[in-house]
């Protein structure tokens, strides 16, 4: 995934987050093979490794 691409993908997430109101969002990205879901954990909660905290404008 290009750059420009995994940037858009961001100011979409944080578009449609909390931080929407916010002049700058902090997004975790990482490849999907570093997100994995722990036995036990509850639904939607996920570890995430490898990450990189990216800020961006929130965007629609």
């Amino acid at each position: 995934m290009s750059l420009d691409c995994t940037v858009r993908a961001a100011q979409l997430a944080a578009y449609y987050s909390k931080s929407k109101t916010e002049s700058l969002a902090a997004v975790i990205v990482t490849p999907k093979k570093y997100v994995r879901k722990r036995k036990g954990d509850l639904p939607g909660a996920v570890v995430v490794e490898r990450e990189e905290v990216i800020l961006v404008e929130p965007k629609p």
